[in-house]
């Protein structure tokens, strides 16, 4: 074989070869590169398997999604609609078969045992402990020593009526709160549910005759609903705030109330002398085992209450909080009518029918967001986009984009 034939046949062998294309433009390429240097620039695969893999990661975040945020939501939702409706009922018997009629000193049992009780939680490691600032947590403690102060006032200066109404006004300040204090805006369509709910609340709970009040209780209905929006309002702020979750920030905030209930008790509720206690102040009142048994029920149902109020609101919303406590109110109603033989008009039954419909417009909208903030700005935006795609894999050259 000679010189040339043995050329002529590298030549075709090199032609054949994949990639040979690339050779043929050797002169095209800029900068001097060559095919082996352009097909080992980032793989082809790295390009076209980055919108799959983008789309194949939103369905395990959904799922997660559902695990981390719904099932908890409805695990929380229903020990706290379970635990309120049950202390609604030990509270009843203290108060009225026991005839310990100290709400605020009740109260303060209750801050009393779910302080123990978060410590002996912590202890035992069911959540890690984390100290925050008390300047910090303190106006969730004032809100919530305020929400059980004015509230207990509020249904003594007030008629049944005028009480309820002021119940319901705590959604729309909610919203209020948050909108203006925190820019968090709601949909169009749950303010529409939120305002058939509480249409229909209204017209089943309320009646004409009800409705009268005074300038001192609408003063005190007035402060019982802002410190109860507030209390809810900051329950779920501050978690997100500070970086804790409903077990910590309760483990920080209740040995706080104890201290602030401790102070109040005597100025708004009757102590008695130790010298002479009289009958009807707390140290005249006779403990029997019975009505030791009923308090402790009660403080320890006070502890799921508020527990349970403080995980819901973390991983839902104040407002979706709001909704639940409605539905509450709906189920006392209908369960009246069912059980106990109370009478069911057809205002009463609209306004279950009026109520139910907005619980069920209101969560076929979305229970875990009661409020959401602003869109982002698309500078914003774009760096979260980054930032997720960058998280699914798609090369460094995305991660300048992730510091933005």
């Amino acid at each position: 074989m000679s010189y040339k034939e043995v050329n002529k046949d590298e030549a075709l062998a090199l032609l054949r070869r994949p990639g040979s294309e690339g050779g043929m433009s050797h002169r095209e390429s800029p900068g001097g590169s060559t095919a082996a240097q352009q097909q080992q620039s980032p793989p082809e695969p790295l390009h076209t398997a980055a919108p799959e893999g983008n789309s194949n990661k939103l369905k395990p975040l959904t799922s997660t999604h559902v695990k981390q945020t719904l099932l908890p939501a409805i695990i929380y939702g229903l020990t706290n609609l379970g635990s309120v409706v049950t202390i609604v009922v030990a509270n009843k018997v203290v108060m009225s078969t026991y005839k310990f009629s100290f709400p605020v000193c009740l109260t303060w049992f209750h801050a009393i045992v779910t302080a123990l009780g978060m410590i002996a939680m912590a202890a035992a490691g069911m959540f890690q402990v984390k100290k925050l600032p008390w300047q910090k947590t303190a106006p969730v403690a004032c809100a919530y020593v305020g929400f059980v102060i004015f509230n207990n006032l509020s249904i003594q200066v007030n008629t049944v009526g005028f009480y309820q109404i002021s119940k319901i006004m705590i959604t729309p300040v909610v919203v209020l709160v948050e909108y203006f204090a925190y820019h968090k805006t709601v949909s169009r369509q749950k303010l529409c549910a939120i305002a058939l709910l509480m249409f229909g609340i209204s017209i089943a709970t309320v009646s004409d005759k009800q409705v009268s009040s005074n300038p001192l209780g609408i003063l005190v209905a007035g402060l019982a609903v802002l410190s109860s929006s507030l209390y809810q309002v900051w329950t779920g702020v501050k978690q997100k705030q500070l970086g804790v979750n409903g077990n910590q920030l309760l483990h920080q905030v209740s040995p706080i109330a104890v201290l602030l209930l401790a102070v109040l008790v005597p100025l708004v509720e009757p102590v008695g002398s130790f010298s002479n206690p009289e009958e009807g102040t707390l140290l005249g009142y006779t403990y029997s085992r019975g009505s030791l048994g009923w308090i402790l029920l009660s403080s320890g149902l006070g502890l799921v209450v508020t527990l349970s109020t403080y995980l819901f609101i973390g991983v839902t919303s104040p407002l979706t909080y709001n909704v639940v406590g409605h539905l509450k109110t709906v189920l006392i109603v209908t369960s009246g009518v069912v059980f106990f033989g109370d009478v069911i008009t057809a205002k009463k039954m609209l306004g279950i029918g009026c109520a139910m419909a907005g619980i069920v417009w209101y969560t076929s909208s979305g229970i875990g967001g009661g409020s959401a903030a602003p869109a982002p700005a698309p500078a914003a935006a774009s760096s979260s986009a980054a930032s997720s795609a960058n998280s699914n894999g798609l090369g460094k050259q995305q991660q300048p984009q992730q510091q933005v």
